[in-house]
């Protein structure tokens, strides 16, 4: 996994900003490909995840000229949404996708939000423009659609290393009439 998390940074670097009627849209496949991690692996692994992504992302992206934010705080950030992901890892882990792939986007809109109201407040002026909100949904939406892809390329290598990741809701039981299962 940490291989991966490493190939989407790299991918990140070459990914163009899109543009769509005004709007744009940025592609962050690591901050994506983080969230999908955390709902497939247990708690301690993910603050691993979570710090690694963090300090990877800070030292690309966070540095003193090009952000105001201090060194890290992005660790913290990754850790708090990610624990949120963790929340709902059961239903993951049940087969059921359609919620983990809609909390991955709002994972992704809430550490922007977050990230935009630290600089704002570090900065000490606040303007929050239609263009800043419309670019961070399109972002959270981007997110999404690249979440169910990145849950089958997850699902698919942990099948091949022998890693369960317990998808009950395709096991075929049958129940007869004294009790036991199948």
């Amino acid at each position: 996994m940490f291989v991966f998390l490493i190939l989407a940074m790299m991918i990140q670097e070459f990914l163009p900003v899109l543009g769509l009627g005004g709007i744009k849209i940025l592609i962050l496949m690591p901050w994506s490909f983080f969230y999908v991690i955390a709902l497939t692996v247990p708690y301690p692994v993910m603050l691993f995840f979570a710090l690694a992504t963090g300090l990877m992302w800070d030292a690309r992206h966070g540095l003193p000229l090009e952000s105001p934010l201090p060194f890290g705080t992005r660790v913290i950030l990754f850790a708090l949404m990610g624990s949120f992901m963790q929340g709902i890892r059961p239903l993951f882990q049940r087969g059921h996708w359609f919620l983990p792939i809609i909390m991955v986007g709002l994972a992704v809109l809430f550490q922007r939000i977050s990230e935009f109201l630290l600089i704002s407040f570090a900065a000490g002026e606040f303007q929050f423009s239609a263009e800043i909100w419309m670019t961070m949904i399109a972002t959270s939406l981007a997110a999404m659609l690249m979440a169910p892809f990145l849950l089958i390329i997850i699902s698919r290598v942990a099948k091949r290393c022998g890693y369960q990741l317990e998808f009950e809701q395709f096991m075929f039981r049958r129940a007869y009439s004294h009790g036991h299962q199948i």
